[in-house]
């Protein structure tokens, strides 16, 4: 469902993020955290669960 972004920071600095958009109407937005190991696949699953109920993450 979701897909990797490049997001840039205000020096220049540019990282990846995972986007997960719901396939209807957004409700709400979340901003997910990840732990030490980074954005992986469960992380990434984690994502995709919450647009599946309406968030954007």
């Amino acid at each position: 469902m979701g897909q990797l972004i490049t997001l840039s920071a205000d020096d220049g600095h540019t990282f990846k993020a995972y986007e997960a958009r719901p396939s209807s109407r957004v409700i709400g937005g979340l901003v997910l955290i990840q732990e030490i190991f980074g954005v992986n696949a469960h992380i990434q699953a984690v994502a995709d669960q919450y647009a599946d109920d309406g968030y954007l993450v």
